[in-house]
């Protein structure tokens, strides 16, 4: 009897060790487990020789983490090895139900910065694969009046006319703009051509008589901003009032 007391706690760790993630899912809920043991959990099974935790992290070290797994058809995830048509659906569909909880979330009730362009843009914008270029009319408060969707293009670039863009913010009658678009390749830094374009997104904005706020590069690895980086001081006069 007292040999047995004494094994009692390594018998427990024994068996903690053993327990697979969606055990230790149920019993201490989802945040309690790394990306690796989440996917471990919608997948289900393994392989053969391979365990469900090993094709987890394979997958994940070959896709480029969870944001490279998100940007993945289900067609092409069903090709990986181990994968096939069922746990490649439930993945999507696991990825998906992510996106719209992150949709529903209401919107920052103020624009102040490229943190609530960020908020406000990225379930819809950071995972598309094609260029997008999207204004935001902003009143004198900061508060969202229109989001102006107005070109997309392909994988690298995206034309947008600024005659267009400026056409329809001016419609809107708002003192404060802000620009955003998304790089597919999921690297957030602004390329020559972007860099040109934001300065002449600038001088448009100024010449409009427009508060140009910041124009903010979305990825599926974060955001880079114009204003942050101090590009936009040099295109344009520094602000001397904003309204609050």
């Amino acid at each position: 009897m007292g040999a047995r007391k004494a094994l009692q706690p390594l018998l427990e760790e024994n068996c903690a060790q053993f327990r697979g993630p969606r055990e230790r899912l149920l019993e201490g809920g989802a945040r309690h487990l790394d990306d690796t043991e989440l996917v471990a959990v919608i997948l289900g099974t393994g392989r053969a020789g391979e365990p469900v935790l090993d094709l987890a992290a394979r997958l994940l070290r070959e896709s480029g983490g969870l944001a490279g797994l998100a940007s993945i058809s289900p067609s092409t995830l069903s090709s990986y090895q181990g994968l096939g048509e069922a746990k490649a659906a439930r993945l999507a569909a696991a990825i998906e139900l992510g996106a719209r909880v992150t949709q529903s979330a209401p919107p920052p009730a103020r624009i102040s910065d490229a943190c609530d362009i960020d908020a406000l843009l990225r379930s819809r914008l950071a995972y598309q694969e094609i260029e997008h270029f999207v204004a935001l009319a902003i009143d004198g408060r900061h508060r969202l009046v229109r989001e102006l969707w107005l070109a997309k293009g392909t994988m690298t670039a995206c034309l947008v006319s600024l005659a267009h863009v400026f056409r329809q913010l001016l419609l809107e009658a708002v003192p404060v703009v802000a620009f955003a678009h998304n790089h597919p390749s999921g690297e957030p830094e602004p390329s020559p051509e972007d860099i040109d374009f934001t300065r002449r997104l600038a001088s448009a904005a100024e010449l409009f008589g427009l508060r140009l706020l910041d124009h903010v590069i979305v990825s599926r690895k974060g955001y880079w901003s114009f204003r942050q980086a101090g590009l936009l001081a040099s295109f344009t006069p520094i602000d001397k009032h904003i309204s609050h």
